[in-house]
């Protein structure tokens, strides 16, 4: 059985390939969540809310949910949700830089011949 070694550029790049593809699935989550919020809304007019039922709020909510007493506060929860997106996005174009500059690491860790 192999030891973690920080020194192993091939383990290092190896748990690098694994938390880019954790952090892209999370931001394909936040952006197809978006995109069905905005273009799908919901008529909360036609529908009476069922108060027995307790859901769990997911983050898409927690950030787009209009505050009835604060239009600032609804528009900074989305600027700072617009703006997590964005720093992500950035982060991933720049780890796929990272990759292309180093393939030749990245096809010994995939065993790419």
């Amino acid at each position: 059985m192999n030891r973690f070694n920080l020194n192993n550029i091939e383990q290092i790049i190896t748990l690098y390939l694994i938390f880019n593809f954790i952090i892209a699935i999370c931001l394909l989550y936040l952006i197809l969540s978006v995109i069905f919020r905005i273009v799908f809304k919901k008529n909360n007019n036609s529908k009476k809310p069922n108060n027995n039922k307790k859901r769990k709020k997911d983050i898409i909510e927690l950030f787009w949910k209009e505050d009835k007493k604060s239009k600032s506060k609804t528009i900074i929860k989305r600027i700072f949700l617009f703006a997590l997106i964005l720093i992500t996005s950035i982060y991933l174009f720049n780890s796929i830089c990272f990759i292309i500059n180093n393939i030749e690491v990245i096809k010994r860790v995939l065993r790419i011949e």
